[in-house]
């Protein structure tokens, strides 16, 4: 589970719960993508104002054959150090992201 609060005392734009990505550590050091989304989709423009206080959640299970919403599993999801990121700010065009490290035991 992954959980994003608006701790600040402003409102903070996003542009979606969706907007999120999986990246597992490879032996070189370098975040990888284990899921993606095809080509031809098309992200939703529309944005979510979360107030002071306000979270998303996120529950999802990494499976073997699987991945829910609009994201196919690009690689098998076994034991080793993953990452969440979160990239639906509504400033993503400057590269601004949040991510959270992960182990998968088995």
């Amino acid at each position: 589970m992954a959980t994003l609060t608006n701790e600040s005392t402003d409102p903070l734009t996003t542009l979606g719960k969706p907007r999120y990505m999986i990246q597992r550590l490879s032996p070189d050091g370098m975040w990888r993508n284990t899921i993606g989304v095809p080509n031809e989709y098309e992200w939703s423009p529309s944005q979510r104002v979360l107030e002071p206080g306000e979270e998303f959640r996120w529950e999802m299970t990494l499976s073997v054959s699987e991945f829910s919403g609009p994201f196919e599993r690009c690689t098998i999801h076994t034991p080793a150090t993953y990452r969440f990121i979160y990239w639906g700010f509504s400033e993503h065009d400057a590269g601004i992201a949040l991510a959270a490290p992960f182990e998968v035991v088995e």
